[in-house]
This record gives structure tokens, sequence and C-alpha cells, in this order.
């Protein structure tokens, strides 16, 4: 009997073995027919199909390292599928993690499931919102926010599960690093106009650069890399946010920042600092924003001027509704009068009214509770990121995969690893310790 059995436990690893080779040489086939096709007439199929093929062979043969790469492809902003759905390589890659890293999400965790029901709340209030405005581009929206939310919750969990934190760090803020260089290259190339790196918006990569850096300051102890190295990635990742010129990610960033060193009790060590960094970004900005403002000729064409009267249009249509808003993504309708607002109060309000600013409040608000309420460094570089966003966003598009992924898979991450902080001593707790005088 114990001998079948030894028989038996060998046997399994073997076939187990055999398995993951057969997967890798799939793997292997697919990267040559993507390269196949990549060298057709249609190249952005081919590379699809390479990134699509390699990362479903990771994710069956290694889950742990597939998942890993997820806050890494947050930088992946190229179009794909239908031009309806208007998907990006980061929305296809999440809903894939998603699904792939449900089986490995630690649902006994507590702390994971509250944070989960806090993002199921948003959906349900989002969808009662829907159903009272219907609008033809809602459901997809519907769909897609509760990936971003909900989705992203689950795969930053699933990779603590998998002890595969450390690993997606790395990958990250390797992915950063190249990303910064590559915008301080496109900004020299181009006479030190703003970096628009791989054709990637300035405002898309400027964020993630920013909260990057945050990470990168706020769980050093988690990345586990050499401090010099760490130091060049911090200077290649600030180099690179200055040259994207994206004044939302460096206004929002440094309030973060100050966050951060506040919740960390390291605000005097890093003051002169934050007032050498912050008094260069002011300057900075109130500089474009008045050099744009005193064009009175490009006024309405420029990036404020646009901006404003977009601002005006919205906020014109959130009076007409201020309970439920004009319905979600009113401004995809072809018949639009005008565009997206950039800026996720105004949009929000435009979009969902009054509720959607209240269901907006409850997640972010009861989210940030939760991670205060963990002890370690990955809650406290959710919690900056989740507040840079927040802050950014007040200047910028809201609900964009990448942007808006990678503080949520940063919360799963933390709330999956950290533990509880430890409760005030009360007074009667402390004379237990010490003893009552007699």
């Amino acid at each position: 009997m114990w001998v079948a059995a030894s028989a038996d436990m060998v046997a399994r690893p073997r076939f187990a073995t055999a398995v993951r080779h057969s997967l890798v040489g799939a793997a292997i086939l697919a990267v040559q027919a993507g390269a196949a096709l990549a060298l057709s007439n249609a190249p952005a199929v081919g590379v699809a199909a390479v990134v699509a093929m390699v990362g479903g062979a990771l994710l069956l043969v290694y889950p742990g390292v597939g998942l890993a790469a997820a806050l890494a492809l947050c930088f992946a902003a190229s179009r794909v599928g239908p031009a309806k759905l208007d998907m990006s390589s980061a929305d296809a890659a999440l809903i894939v993690a998603s699904l792939a890293a449900l089986p490995h999400v630690p649902w006994a965790n507590a702390a994971v499931r509250r944070v989960m029901a806090v993002g199921a709340l948003y959906v349900i209030m989002l969808s009662l919102n829907i159903l009272i405005v219907p609008h033809k581009s809602a459901v997809i929206e519907l769909g897609h926010r509760t990936f971003l939310v909900l989705g992203s919750l689950v795969v930053g969990s699933a990779i603590a599960n998998r002890n595969r934190t450390v690993l997606a760090l790395r990958f990250f803020l390797a992915t950063a690093t190249f990303f910064g260089v590559a915008a301080v290259v496109t900004t020299l190339g181009d006479h030190y106009k703003p970096a628009y790196v791989f054709g990637y918006h300035k405002n898309f990569v400027g964020p993630l650069l920013m909260m990057a850096l945050l990470v990168s300051v706020a769980a050093a102890t988690t990345v586990r890399v050499p401090r010099a190295l760490l130091n060049t990635t911090r200077i290649c990742m600030s180099a690179g946010l200055v040259a994207t010129q994206s004044r939302a990610a460096i206004i929002g960033g440094g309030c973060a920042f100050i966050i951060w060193a506040i919740r960390s009790g390291k605000l005097k060590r890093y003051l002169p600092l934050l007032t050498v960094v912050l008094g260069a970004a002011t300057y900075f900005v109130s500089l474009t924003v008045s050099r744009d403002t005193a064009d009175k000729s490009n006024y309405q064409f420029n990036t404020v001027g646009s901006r404003v009267k977009v601002y005006e249009i919205a906020l014109k249509l959130w009076r007409d509704h201020p309970i439920f808003g004009y319905g979600v993504r009113w401004f995809r309708d072809p018949a639009a009068p005008t565009t997206e607002p950039h800026s996720s109060l105004i949009a929000t309000l435009s979009e969902t009214g009054v509720w959607g600013i209240l269901s907006i409040l409850l997640l972010f608000g009861l989210t940030m509770m939760l991670l205060h309420k963990r002890r370690g460094p990955l809650p406290l570089a959710a919690f900056a990121v989740l507040a840079a966003r927040l802050l950014e966003s007040q200047l910028a598009i809201f609900w964009v995969a990448g942007t808006m992924t990678l503080p949520w898979l940063l919360t799963g991450l933390a709330m999956a690893t950290s533990e509880p902080a430890a409760a005030p001593a009360t007074k009667a707790s402390a004379r237990a310790l010490v003893g009552t005088p007699s």
C-alpha cells in the first residue's frame, strides 16, 4: 500500500512537469506564429497575437509569474479589438488576468472581502444609475468600470496570495524606468516639447510615472533592490515625468507625496526636498498656464481655453439633471454637444449627478479607510497612489485603463499582504500591563 502510494506521488509531479513542458512548447510555437504575422501586412495583429499567446501560456504554466506582469501592463495603451469597444491592451490584459486570477484569490482573508464589498457597492450604485438614466454606451462602460475596480482587486490579491508581490513590483518599476528614459529621449529629440512616448498621450504616461515614483519611495522595503539601483530608477522616472510635462500628474503627485510623508511620519525628513520640488512644480505650472491664457488668438484651442468651454457645457447638462446626471458616457454619442471633460468631478456630475459623486466618495473614502487600518509599506503606498489618482484626475480623464487600474491593483496587493494596525492602548489596558498601584 505504501509503495503504491509512493509511486503515485512520484508519478504526479512527472505528469505535471510534462504538461508544463508541453505548454511551453505551445507558447514557443505561438510566438513563432505571431512573429510570422508581424512580418505580414498586419503587424498590429501579429504583435497582439504574440502578447496574447505568450501571456496566456504564462498564466497557464506559471500563473503567479503571469499575474505579476499585470502591473507592468498598465503601460500598454495600444487599442485592440473592434473600434466600437474602444478597448486598450491594458483593458484586454486586465480581463484575461481577472478571469485567470479568480481561483487564486484569498477569499478567506476578511480584509480582501471587505475591500471587494466596497468595490461591489460602487458597481451596484452605478447599475442603479444606469437603470434610471439609460444610455446606449452605459452597459459597456459598466463592464469596463467593474473590471477596472473589482477585476484589479482580484488580480492584486491573487498576486499576493501566490507570493509574487516583489516580482510584480519589480516588473512594474523596471517598465516605468524604461518609459522614463524613453520620455527623456523623446523630448530631447523633439526640441523639448512634451514627450508622447511611443505615441502615448503625455497625460497617460505622466501619471503612471508619478505613481511608480510614489511606489518606489513608499514601498522601498518591499521591492528589495539595492539602494543605488532604486535611486537610479527614481531619477529616471522623475526625469521622465518632467519630460511629459503633465501638469496634472506633477500637482497630484506632489500633494500625494505630502500625504504619504505625513502618514509615514517622515515629513520632517523630506521637508527640504518637498519645498524645492513643489516650488519648482508650482512655478512650471503657473508659467505654462499663464502662457496659454495669454495667447488670446489660440485660446479656444489650447489646453486651458478648450477645457473651460467643455466644462461650461458639461456643468449646464448637470444643472439640467442634478440628481442622476445626463447619462453614463453621454459624450460618446455622435450628437453630443462636446467631448469628455478632463475633470473627474465635472465628468461625474454630468454623467451621474450627485448620486455619482456619492458613489465615488464611498468607493475611495471607504477603501482609504480600510487601507488606513492596515500596517506596512504597501497600504501606505496604495493609500498615496489612490490619493494621487483622485487629485490628478481633477485635471484629467478619470476612467482610463492603466492609470485607474494601477491604484486598485496596489490596493488588492496591500489588503492581501498586510496586517491590521495595532489598536491604540486604552487607560485600562495600560494599567493592566504595568499593574495597578496599591
